[in-house]
């Protein structure tokens, strides 16, 4: 089946009329629609023209195929998206199964805790903000899922401000000189409060706060597109 027959036969069925309306319409035999459906033979320029306004479209529909629409067109960065975080959320878990269990040795061995604190405070940030911008992007594959200005620029702003504490946190771990004989977090001076006194609060704020920064930074770059 040729171009043109494959097109005229989609945009027939999608305009909800039978091979027996558009021969009526045109003045020939459904026989005659048939073989330009089937790619027996192919209407001439202006029998085109004329069943592009009976089917209100244009003659390069019926060439070339309709127009993707931009969100069309935005569906394969999305899927292309939707696999990038994936498998951040893939490495992630991967952490979870293999990397926290040798950390914990690690610690248990040493005393060290900054390896395993930056595991909490970085990686586990960025696997979880991923895991939030997925659920999204996921969304957007079947509905547009794009926030109108300003709104869009505040869920911008807060996703970057969600973490913010939790990235900070890891900043000053990275440059903490950890004195000889500690063993716990309680020990520490922070540069926020509300990670200074134990391991729980960390790790809200290393898991919901980034999920939820996810959600608002992808949607707050995901631009209004129309379907």
């Amino acid at each position: 089946m040729n171009a043109v027959a494959k097109n005229l036969k989609s945009i027939r069925t999608q305009k909800g009329y039978t091979q027996d309306d558009l021969a009526e319409a045109l003045h020939v035999t459904r026989q005659t629609v048939s073989s330009w459906e089937t790619g027996r033979s192919e209407p001439d320029i202006g029998m085109l023209i004329t069943l592009a306004e009976f089917l209100q479209t244009d003659v390069t529909a019926l060439i070339y195929g309709p127009a993707k629409t931009p969100y069309q067109t935005m569906q394969k960065k999305y899927k292309i998206w939707c696999l990038i975080l994936g498998l951040f959320v893939l490495a992630g878990l991967a952490a979870y199964i293999w990397l926290q269990p040798w950390l914990r040795d690690y610690r248990s061995r040493t005393y060290d805790m900054r390896p395993g604190i930056l595991y909490q405070t970085l990686l586990v940030p960025i696997c979880t903000a991923a895991a939030g911008a997925l659920f999204p992007c996921i969304l957007s594959l079947w509905t547009n899922t794009a926030i109108r200005n300003p709104w869009r620029y505040l869920l911008l702003v807060l996703g970057v401000l969600a973490l913010v504490p939790i990235l900070g946190t890891a900043l000053q771990f990275a440059i903490w000189e950890q004195p000889p004989g500690f063993k716990g977090v309680s020990q520490m001076t922070l540069w926020f409060p509300f990670v200074s006194r134990n391991m729980i609060s960390l790790g809200i704020w290393a898991n919901g706060m980034p999920f939820l920064s996810g959600i608002c930074l992808f949607l707050g770059l995901n631009r209004q597109i129309d379907h």
